[in-house]
């Protein structure tokens, strides 16, 4: 952190230049999928928000909050370091990811309940000199401890998250919580046996175009019948999952469907390739599985794409789409920079 030295026995005593300000008219401003935005007036909001912008609630985690005039731009969680050089190599990682987003303050927050060991992340992290870290704390279920200029941890505070008007904002805004990343990761697992079966006994009436070009007509045409309003959850056949499903096959057809995909579309194109890959049996389910991660981080979940990019590569190791979308996710690519990246692709196409 800005202005903390590092307190005996620990490394790098050194201070890092700058300082912290916790002032009501630098609090955050935190944007939520939309023109809704929540401010932010202390720690406490900080801690009970976070769960709402991961989508669960992180435990044995770290938290890194990039902010640029006072506005989060990202928000990115890690399984918690478990040595010095793993601290280090995130610092470094982070280092670059701000300089990536031209941040000018980082938020970072441990989620344990090993006190010694958070004090020893948030240090190691609060004294990269590339790293602008103006706020550190480590949070344990209803308590909470701030790292101090000095190196110390001031502390422990309580607080209750239910109590945050920062956190009934976000839920206004539409946002959940999950109860911890493996409730995430169920809304990408595959469903029961009985509707993968349905999908097959209907994919043998499936009759497919032989052209190429007929069968990129036929994904776009698909695509747009089966789109769900927004908010809805998409209600497909068994027919529609098994069509969508084989079209995938041919990966120019399949990215006709990704193509398709805007930001301001993305829930509805996710809740659609959430249901075809929840349906559609294992042989098929590469395609819908990273059709529904680059949707999930066009919306801005980057929690969801990543159990998306994870069930991808234990399934289909090695498949293009999926290593593509863990390139973007852990680059901390911003959504912003679809755009010019589907130009590029709708050239090559032409």
């Amino acid at each position: 952190m800005r202005g903390v030295t590092s307190p005996e026995p620990m490394p790098e005593p050194d201070p890092i230049h700058g300082g912290s300000s916790h002032d009501a008219d630098r609090a955050p401003v935190i944007p939520l999928h939309g023109p809704p935005r929540v401010r932010v007036g202390g720690a406490d909001d900080m801690l009970a928000l976070i769960p709402y912008l991961l989508g669960f609630r992180p435990e044995q985690s770290l938290v890194v909050m990039v902010l640029r005039q006072h506005r989060v731009v990202l928000t990115a969680r890690m399984d918690l370091p478990r040595s010095m050089e793993e601290c280090e190599q995130v610092a470094d990682h982070f280092a670059r990811v701000a300089v990536r987003h031209d941040a000018e303050d980082c938020l970072v927050a441990v989620y344990s309940t090993e006190w010694e060991h958070a004090h020893l992340v948030l240090m190691t992290l609060a004294l990269s000199d590339d790293l602008p870290v103006v706020t550190a704390l480590h949070c344990d279920d209803d308590q909470y401890r701030m790292l101090a200029p000095d190196g110390t941890m001031e502390g422990p505070y309580g607080f209750d998250p239910r109590a945050s008007a920062a956190a009934a904002a976000a839920v206004v805004a539409g946002l959940s919580v999950a109860p911890d990343r493996e409730s995430l990761a169920a809304r990408i697992m595959a469903g029961p046996r009985e509707l993968t079966d349905q999908v097959v006994a209907a994919a043998e009436d499936v009759d497919l175009p032989e052209e190429q070009d007929e069968r990129r007509d036929l994904m776009d045409r698909t695509v747009s019948r089966c789109l769900p309003e927004k908010d809805a959850v998409a209600e497909l056949s068994d027919s529609d999952c098994a069509l969508l499903g084989l079209l995938c096959l041919d990966l120019e057809v399949r990215d006709v469907a990704w193509l398709r995909m805007e930001r301001e579309t993305a829930s509805r194109h996710l809740a659609l390739w959430i249901e075809v890959s929840r349906r559609v049996p294992p042989v098929l389910t590469a395609a819908p599985v990273c059709l529904a991660g680059m949707a999930s981080w066009l919306d801005g979940d980057g929690a969801l794409a990543w159990c998306c990019a994870e069930r991808a590569e234990e399934e289909h190791p090695g498949y293009g789409l999926a290593g593509l979308l863990g390139e973007i996710l852990a680059a901390t690519l911003h959504p912003g920079a679809w755009h010019e990246l589907a130009e590029e692709m709708r050239t090559l196409y032409r």
